[in-house]
């Protein structure tokens, strides 16, 4: 499970506070965060360029206590908006990649390489609704990374029809209308044999101040599509005042809200649901686990308790409605999870 954390905004804060929140967040059970991308303006030479368009600190400070806050997985660093700084500092069209700019980015893949191997890069985002000059810029860099030995990922809005225009990334998560509608994406990552991996919990419009959606999405629907990584976009986000969403240009994406007093997070409904959604899936995929072993060992005595518990899976995979299904209500998930439960604790006797 990987959440858009907008670290931007840890800037400031201590380092013991970055750590406090991503504990915070690796428990509810986030197994990665999406780093935003560490820009930074620094004036200097043109050969200091590699320090002036990344803001190593900021990199170090998060990455450093990354391991301590028991994620995981590794952490994703966005660089989505690299190649435009390189090319404001050098006074060149915003999505130019010539030999002079190509070196610079060769250079600052080559120091997070060596600073944070396991680190994946995310270097453009929905890169089908890109123009062409943009998708151009994109497939040299994501070649650059591949070429270099560094894992990547980026986001798409919709299932390519043609696979020679699928993105050069290691891992392309497809966002809830595109993954989550219907059957279709999982039946074109059969043919391709690529993993189901998507993004739509969050804050987008109508998930703010309930339970339901981010809870079917992360736990349910998650694994009806059996996916290998689910996104959630994003945790704090806000357009001016965090607690007022007609003072901006748009509303206030946050799961969670800045404490107007300290460097933390006041949490939502929105936020506990993401919670619920993981806990779902674990007692799902504990259900499948005890099934199979029932199944396989006959000494349990467990095989019909085994094969009730296999037919209501299967029938709760039908069940579970799309994307743009039905709401079942909340009442429907938490009887779902008790029947899971009471047959889980039937296998283990």
């Amino acid at each position: 499970w990987g959440l858009w954390v907008d670290s931007n905004r840890w800037r400031t804060w201590e380092r013991s506070e970055i750590l406090n929140e991503m504990k915070q967040i690796s428990e509810i059970g986030i197994t990665t965060l999406i780093l935003s991308d560490p820009g930074s303006n620094k004036k200097g030479r043109q050969d200091e360029m590699v320090d002036r368009v990344i803001d190593w600190d900021l990199l170090d400070l998060v990455l450093s206590e990354y391991s301590n806050a028991r994620f995981s997985a590794p952490a994703i660093i966005s660089l989505q908006n690299m190649v435009r700084r390189i090319n404001a500092f050098l006074k060149k069209p915003s999505y130019t990649m010539d030999a002079e700019n190509l070196v610079i980015v060769r250079e600052v893949f080559k120091k997070i390489n060596n600073q944070w191997p396991d680190a994946t890069l995310f270097l453009d985002d929905e890169i089908n609704r890109k123009s062409i000059e943009q998708r151009t810029t994109a497939s040299i860099t994501y070649a650059l990374a591949g070429e270099m030995g560094i894992k990547t990922f980026t986001t798409m809005t919709r299932i390519p029809m043609d696979n020679s225009k699928l993105p050069l990334a290691d891992y392309t998560s497809f966002n809830g209308h595109a993954a989550a509608g219907s059957n279709d994406l999982l039946l074109w990552n059969a043919t391709l044999d690529r993993p189901t991996q998507w993004y739509g919990s969050g804050t987008y419009q109508s998930q703010e101040g309930t339970l339901y959606p981010n809870r079917m999405l992360t736990g349910f629907l998650n694994w009806k599509l059996d996916s290998q990584f689910h996104g959630t976009w994003t945790f704090q986000r806000p357009d001016l005042d965090p607690y007022n969403d007609f003072d901006g240009k748009r509303k206030d994406w946050c799961l969670a809200y800045p404490h107007p007093l300290a460097n933390t997070s006041i949490y939502t409904v929105q936020w506990e649901a993401i919670r619920l959604g993981i806990n779902d899936y674990r007692y799902l995929e504990t259900c499948q686990l005890l099934i199979q072993q029932a199944l396989e060992d006959d000494r349990t005595g467990n095989d019909q308790i085994a094969k009730q518990a296999n037919d209501f899976i299967s029938e709760l995979k039908a069940e579970i409605p799309w994307f743009y299904g039905q709401n079942v209500g909340g009442e429907k998930l938490n009887g779902w999870r008790l029947t899971l439960s009471n047959f889980c604790l039937q296998l283990v006797q």
